[in-house]
């Protein structure tokens, strides 16, 4: 099926019964299921914390509507949030395709990589993410997380910096920074942001 190649097999079946079922309602009576109506009912699961209803929801949602992106982005949500790593990559790449500059779903794709150990391609999606919403410090706080699991503390330094320029007050960016400064034995540095910690808050300043 169009847009949903890659999703996994396990759903192909779901989706194979839910077809013939909603090919016996359109002969039958006419009609098809309220779009609108079955998209309100998957976001009540999610924001339930309903994960597998809600899957079950937008998997039937993405066969009457292939191009929503939206859809796929909830879907992959909901697959993350129960530990389907994989299909929830396929959800997100199928979001994406669906809407080019999906800043969301580019950010949530990035999380899943990095939650599978694929770092780099973690590292990747984030930067594309990052091309779209430049001010976005919540994707530079993910790509520093990233780096830092690889070892790779300048490339963290320069993507806390970006939150702090962003987001000045971020007193655990602040932080982080004193404790990367530390590994390069920038005290010099590692002092400047201890100075902020301090005067943002003392509890943390206490604990580096």
């Amino acid at each position: 099926m169009k847009n949903t190649s890659n999703i996994h097999s396990t759903v192909y079946r779901k989706i194979f019964l839910f077809k013939k079922t909603f090919r016996s309602m359109k002969n039958a009576v006419g009609i098809k299921p309220n779009y609108t109506n079955l998209i309100s009912k998957g976001e009540k699961y999610l924001r339930l914390g309903m994960y597998r209803d809600a899957v079950n929801i937008y998997e039937h949602a993405i066969i009457i509507n292939p191009r929503d992106a939206e859809a796929y982005y909830n879907l992959g949500t909901a697959y993350d949030s129960i530990g389907m790593f994989k299909e929830a990559i396929s959800a997100y790449k199928q979001a994406i395709s669906s809407k080019s500059k999906y800043f969301h779903a580019m950010n949530k794709l990035g999380i899943v990589y990095g939650k599978v150990g694929k770092l780099k391609e973690a590292i990747a999606m984030t930067k594309r993410a990052i091309n779209i919403m430049p001010n976005a410090a919540t994707a530079y706080k993910n790509l520093a997380l990233y780096h830092e699991k690889l070892g790779e503390h300048r490339e963290a330094i320069d993507s806390l910096k970006q939150v702090v320029s962003i987001e000045p007050d971020d007193s655990t960016a602040h932080s982080k920074l004193v404790k990367y400064y530390l590994k390069l034995n920038d005290k010099s540095s590692a002092s400047i942001h201890s100075q902020i910690v301090k005067k943002l808050s003392p509890q943390k300043a206490g604990r580096l």
